[in-house]
């Protein structure tokens, strides 16, 4: 099973700004996820554009924006 498709750290201990590291994202989670995002959410984010999340947040954001412009699509 992939890392990234369990919970990593509590929910409650997820705050917008906690580093990747610090939610559990190693860089071999990260490309994990890049695998399991297309599948699970439709969203296509490359190793490289999940690198440059420095936060939780930034992850977020990240997938959000790839949501409304799948949907503009």
């Amino acid at each position: 099973m992939c890392r990234c498709a369990r919970p990593l750290a509590p929910s409650d201990d997820l705050r917008p700004d906690a580093s990747l590291n610090d939610a559990g994202l190693d860089s071999l989670a990260l490309a994990e996820l890049a695998e399991v995002l297309p599948e699970r959410l439709g969203v296509h984010l490359g190793d490289g554009v999940l690198n440059k999340a420095a936060t939780v947040g930034a992850l977020n954001t990240l997938v959000e924006q790839q949501l409304a412009a799948q949907e503009q699509q």
